[in-house]
């Protein structure tokens, strides 16, 4: 592993296949120059809606939590794809991924929610988050963009529902 000029890890390029260009697999390892970490992250990005995105640009910390990863592994990957060496073998992975996702084909130890229907607005959002596994109190208290992403919505709708559940006396308790 290499670092970043302001100090952050690197993820270092495999050695080149033969015939290849530097960092990218050999056309029969697909995801070779890949390591196992990159892999399993890729692999519960994919299991989102618009993953690759998420992980790519949304806040660290929200990333991290969501993804039940160290924050220092979300910048590799992001440098990865940043990466010249590396961008195609990290999408070629992370179709993989995607691919195995529809095939039910979990990482162990990670099953993600089921997706909740988008909320349009403050009321729906709150009858979404009375019938979500997380609950009212996931509304009341998680991260704004993390319960923004789980219920597809926005965080400004999110910020108006959360005095509504106030209000009603619920999700209050921490």
């Amino acid at each position: 592993m290499s670092r970043h000029p302001h100090g952050s890890p690197r993820l270092a390029a495999a050695r080149p296949p033969a015939g290849g260009r530097e960092g990218a697999p050999a056309p029969d390892t697909p995801g070779k120059a890949l390591p196992p970490e990159v892999l399993d992250l890729l692999t519960r990005a994919a299991a989102l809606p618009r993953g690759l995105a998420f992980l790519h640009a949304a806040p660290l910390e929200t990333v991290a939590i969501t993804l039940r990863a160290d924050a220092l592994l979300v910048l590799r990957v992001r440098e990865a794809i940043d990466d010249p060496r590396l961008h195609a073998p990290v999408i070629a992975a992370f179709k993989r991924a995607v691919a195995r996702w529809k095939g039910e084909d979990h990482p162990e130890g990670f099953h993600p929610l089921p997706p909740a229907p988008p909320c349009p607005g403050p009321a729906d959002l709150l009858s979404a988050a009375e019938h979500h596994p997380l609950g009212l109190d996931f509304l009341a208290a998680g991260p704004l963009e993390t319960v923004a992403v789980t219920f597809g919505t926005t965080p400004f709708v999110v910020l108006e529902a959360r005095p509504l559940l106030r209000g009603r006396g619920a999700g209050t308790e921490r």
